[in-house]
């Protein structure tokens, strides 16, 4: 068996520990660097994950709403038929007034029955802020002041919101496709 002096077994836990150090370096580093382009007819163009679709048809038999919906404008008439709701509708629907109507909010116009979150939606919720409106800037912003116009009159508006923040909203749109009942729209 061969005998290494301190010295020779440092050197030789340097040199394991450097290639491992910099194998990992270049694994991560090709991991990270994945073609962000593609090359069409000579020309590079960048790639963008692909713009979500939203849901258009409902996941479930919006006729099974129709009663519970006092306040609207039409819908529920066929398992398909979207109800529509006015801003004025939509704010009866906050879990406060009358406990016996879902909890609705909206984003980007698209209404969403979030009652199964009652917890967080419903008074006292830390997302209460949402619900009875429209609350798209406020996803974008983080403004839930209640006396701030941007954050409750102007609440549904898409101005100014550049690329960024469209993709912010569109994710939140995505969110609430998967995880709840998508049944109308905001109509002015």
């Amino acid at each position: 068996m061969v005998q290494l002096t301190r010295l020779q077994k440092v050197l030789i836990y340097t040199l394991i520990f450097w290639t491992c150090y910099l194998l990992y370096s270049f694994f991560i580093k090709n991991q990270q660097q994945q073609p962000s382009t593609t090359t069409t007819s000579s020309q590079q163009t960048q790639q963008e994950e692909p713009e979500y679709i939203p849901l258009s048809q409902p996941k479930i038999n919006l006729t099974s709403l129709k009663n519970k919906l006092k306040y609207k404008i039409s819908g529920g008439s066929t398992p398909n038929d979207f109800f529509k709701f006015t801003k004025n509708d939509l704010q009866h629907y906050n879990g406060k007034f009358d406990k016996n109507l879902p909890i609705l909010l909206s984003i980007k116009g698209r209404i969403y029955d979030v009652t199964k979150g009652k917890s967080h939606y419903g008074p006292g919720g830390s997302y209460h802020f949402f619900v009875g409106r429209d609350g798209t800037r406020s996803f974008v912003t983080g403004c839930f002041d209640e006396k701030n116009v941007e954050c409750t009159e102007r609440s549904s508006s898409l101005e100014g919101f550049d690329k960024d923040q469209m993709k912010t909203v569109d994710g939140w749109v995505k969110f609430y496709d998967e995880k709840y009942d998508f049944i109308g729209y905001l109509v002015e």
